[in-house]
């Protein structure tokens, strides 16, 4: 029978004392919730700057105006967020190196480039696309993956929301050419692309998720992004909803393999193989012209020039060859238009364009943020599949998305700036997942 003295009971709520005092501590140096609204003023930015590009006049100059009313305050307030976790902001961004000099090389293009105060604009935004990641990614440890990925798909989906009203009810406005919806984005593409990051986060949010009725949800709301990329009577963007459909595939096939024991694994695998094989039999038997690439490009509203991509790209391949160590500079290529005396905004290839814009070194950079990235992925699937398959469809998706579009090192835009974050949380997978949780769930980080 134990006895307590009065000084071992003191002894025990001095310590629970300290306890109590150690659990309020960590819970104030938590960055506070409305943080997250950095999200809703990037992706606000992303979406109505564009529209200074398209034909709709009426949104030619809210688009530049929102542009500095939503990136800026959005940096800031990353900023302020992040000096008030100076040392664990600082662990985060040593194991980023590749990025750092990214932003480095890009910073130094100034003295190379024609233009060099668009450099120095663009170098801005890398470093603020930087700061607002680190915030989402102590966020995501703080507070779960559901919260990161809700507010994401929350953003993305009252977006889209917006541009199928104004895309139906104002079509001078939203649609272009008065056929392919476009919003308030003032581009179809633009429109596509946060339909592909919608249904990326609804999807992960539905394996995230054990709940019926919020898996459910999640279902549900697919079809807004969906209805936005059939944009009424054409396809809003082919490549979307070629991406869309793919990371519908990817994710739910990867997840439902990888979970359950080894041997639930391999007869999973064996038999998702038979089908395969099967299917493709099939579509040799009876739809044999699906491997007709003509048939296919018709199909897509293409032909063998790639709508006449091809050409461009071999007028890219000659502007590389120029300068191909380190390129014409980041400047969006205005270097490239004022020397050579024509117009265009990108090569429609995502890893031309950088070598264009960075030569040799800008590529070799990517190719180790990609190394590193899913490098970084591999190492999560091992402890979350769920988790890390998810990032890697989106990664894999943005990579095949840059074969026909240029989004790669693209100051604001959306599907950079979701790869820099998918960059982050694969260079820090050891602090999202400690070693002491090897093997098993992490409950605590969903």
């Amino acid at each position: 029978m134990a006895v307590y003295t009065e000084s071992s009971v003191s002894s025990k709520r001095i310590r629970d004392a300290n306890v109590v005092s150690t659990i309020s501590s960590k819970k104030k140096t938590k960055i506070p919730k409305y943080t997250v609204i950095t999200i809703y003023l990037l992706y606000l930015g992303f979406a109505l700057a564009t529209a200074r590009h398209s034909g709709a006049s009426e949104m030619g100059t809210l688009g530049e105006l929102v542009r500095i009313l939503t990136l800026g305050p959005a940096y800031l307030l990353a900023l302020a967020a992040i000096i008030t976790r100076t040392n664990l902001t600082w662990q985060i961004i040593t194991k980023c190196k590749i990025y750092l000099v990214f932003i480095v090389f890009s910073g130094l293009s100034v003295f190379w480039a024609v233009y060099p105060s668009k450099v120095l604009l663009h170098n801005a935004h890398d470093i603020g696309y930087f700061m607002v990641g680190i915030v989402l990614l102590i966020m995501l440890k703080e507070r779960g993956s559901k919260f990161l990925f809700k507010h994401l798909a929350i953003a993305s989906l009252a977006f889209i929301a917006v541009s199928i009203f104004v895309s139906i009810a104002m079509p001078s406005i939203g649609t272009f050419r008065l056929t392919r919806w476009q919003g308030v984005a003032g581009n179809p593409n633009t429109l596509g692309m946060f339909c592909v990051v919608c249904v990326w986060s609804l999807l992960m949010l539905y394996n995230l998720h054990t709940r019926f009725f919020a898996k459910l949800m999640c279902l549900f709301f697919l079809i807004v992004p969906f209805l936005a990329l059939k944009g009424g009577k054409e396809v809003t963007s082919v490549t979307s909803l070629l991406m869309s459909l793919l990371l519908c595939l990817t994710i739910p096939f990867f997840v439902t393999l990888s979970k359950g024991n080894s041997d639930t694994r391999l007869i999973k695998f064996i038999f998702a193989f038979f089908l395969i094989i099967i299917g493709i039999t099939s579509l040799v038997a009876f739809l044999p012209e699906v491997f007709n690439v003509d048939y296919i490009l018709a199909k897509l509203g293409r032909d063998r020039t790639m709508t006449g991509r091809t050409r461009v790209w071999d007028m890219g391949w000659e502007i590389f060859n120029m300068k191909p160590w380190l390129g014409w500079g980041f400047d969006a290529l205005l270097s490239v238009m004022h020397t050579l005396r024509f117009d265009i905004s990108q090569f429609h290839n995502g890893y031309l364009d950088l070598a264009v814009r960075g030569g040799i070194i800008g590529f070799t950079i990517l190719m180790l943020m990609i190394f590193v990235t899913y490098r970084g992925i591999l190492k999560i699937i091992r402890q979350d599949s769920v988790f890390g398959w998810g990032l890697a469809a989106f990664a894999t998706a943005l990579l095949l998305h840059n074969m026909a579009e240029a989004s790669i090192m693209r100051p604001t835009h959306l599907y950079w700036f979701t790869f820099v974050l998918v960059y982050l949380i694969s260079c820090n997978y050891k602090w999202l997942f400690p070693k002491e949780n090897k093997g098993m769930s992490n409950d605590a980080f969903r």
